[in-house]
């Protein structure tokens, strides 16, 4: 199972308890240090011991932090993807299966029908496309609510049919944003370069 990272609220959490951790152990190991003056100081060096590891502990956990926060907002980003693919399809399924009883007229199947595809194709490998840089959830999802209010409006009539591209446009930007339109640079430059190279 994928990690998902660590939210801000679990890694102040985290570090809180590990610092309450060290305060622990050095009150414990200056507890030590009053008995071990009058014993062996076995005590004392295993107190140290243990002030050395949990501060030892935070400091790894504190190197982690942002690799936390990266596969977080990978998690995030994915279930925000998958929410508005989702989303989008539901609702351009349920205009579609409208048109069986005529809510919806039948020539409206062909502004649905791709609109229900655009939302399904973003599904699939959101977790992986989360990691590009160019990966815009938020901007995605917005652009998929646009494409979405523009569908409803079309299909109940409320707005001229001139108004559908407004639709299809927003999904195509919505797709680019979330990765899915836009191809990578370097796979790109490989296909050109290798046109280049094909002739005679």
């Amino acid at each position: 199972m994928a990690h998902n990272g660590r939210s801000p609220a679990q890694i102040d959490a985290d570090v809180a308890r590990l610092q309450e951790g060290i305060r622990r152990a050095r009150a414990s190991a200056a507890a030590a240090a009053d008995v071990g003056a009058s014993g062996d100081g076995g005590e004392q060096q295993d107190a140290v011991a243990e002030v050395a590891r949990v501060t030892r502990e935070l400091v790894d956990y504190e190197e982690r932090i942002p690799e936390y926060e990266r596969e977080y907002r990978r998690y995030v980003g994915a279930r925000v993807t998958r929410w508005a693919g989702g989303l989008l399809a539901a609702l351009c399924a349920a205009f579609a299966l409208a048109v069986v009883p005529g809510i919806v007229r039948a020539p409206w199947l062909a502004l649905c029908g791709p609109l229900f595809l655009v939302g399904l194709c973003v599904i699939p490998g959101a977790r992986g496309r989360a990691a590009d840089v160019r990966f815009r959830p938020r901007v995605g999802a917005l652009l998929f609510a646009i494409a979405a209010v523009a569908v409803g409006l079309c299909c109940s009539g409320a707005v001229p049919p001139w108004v559908c591209p407004v639709a299809l446009v927003a999904a195509w930007l919505g797709l680019r944003a979330f990765g899915v339109a836009a191809p990578d640079a370097a796979t790109a430059s490989g296909r050109l370069s290798g046109i280049g190279r094909t002739g005679p």
